[in-house]
């Protein structure tokens, strides 16, 4: 019964994700802010990946399928941090900033949101870690790889990315006509959605509420179990002999 075959495959499908992710969020990136601005959010992503995956080596959880799927649940959760830092240096540099000061205010600035938001993601993987048992030894690994990525995104994104964007960023950061049509987007229709929100409180938060009820109340139908069909391509055979039978039958 040899399982690493189905490691080496989702190690593949791991670095597949990951590698798509990093694209697609540098075409993002490149579409609002710019393409340094996407090269350093993309140099921030797998160096983050990778100091996640030295923790974890060194407490001893090794790449097995657990840990595969706490990196691919980390993939879609510290891609902020960098985006956050090197976004907010830009806005700096647009209302005038030098760059290394558009940097340091830049990073100062959403520094403390930035760790408030990384470790109320970790406190929620947290009980995994805690859980005892079988299942709390079989689970372990997948919250503290999470655990352990998020929490170098926050290190990366307040160490190397200001680094990055102190030396990679343009010294005079000028718009495009596309990125200046999705401000003039966000700053007439996007503002007048939030400011009817805000002239409506009580509504905005009825609905908020309605929303969640709804959704609550279409849980029964979701259906529930402790981890999805594996979908391998293999079956298992029990065969029981007689007592005593010799084992080379």
């Amino acid at each position: 019964f040899d399982q690493s075959i189905d490691v080496s495959n989702r190690i593949q499908t791991f670095a597949s994700n990951l590698a798509q992710g990093i694209v697609l969020v540098g075409m993002a990136i490149l579409i609002a802010v710019g393409s340094r601005a996407a090269l350093i959010v993309m140099i921030a992503i797998p160096t983050s990946f990778f100091i996640g995956i030295g923790f974890s080596y060194l407490t001893g959880y090794g790449l097995h399928q657990m840990t595969i799927t706490g990196l691919i649940v980390a993939l879609g959760l510290l891609v902020d941090n960098a985006i956050v830092v090197t976004e907010s240096s830009v806005r700096f540099q647009k209302n005038g900033l030098i760059r290394n000061e558009a940097v340091i205010r830049g990073s100062t600035e959403v520094a403390w949101p930035m760790a408030s938001s990384t470790l109320t993601t970790v406190l929620a993987f947290l009980p995994l870690v805690l859980m005892q048992g079988d299942s709390g030894d079989f689970l372990r690994s997948m919250p503290v790889t999470v655990i352990f990525t998020l929490t170098a995104s926050l290190f990366v994104a307040l160490t190397l990315t200001p680094l990055l964007s102190s030396r990679l960023l343009a010294q005079n950061y000028r718009e495009t006509r596309f990125q200046i049509h999705i401000h003039e987007l966000i700053e007439t229709h996007y503002r007048r959605i939030l400011d009817l929100c805000l002239a409506h409180r009580k509504m905005t938060l009825f609905l908020t509420v309605l929303s969640f009820g709804v959704s609550i109340s279409l849980f029964p139908l979701v259906g529930l179990s402790l981890f999805p069909k594996a979908e391998k391509p293999q079956f298992l055979v029990d065969i029981e002999l007689p007592q005593g039978t010799h084992i080379s039958t």
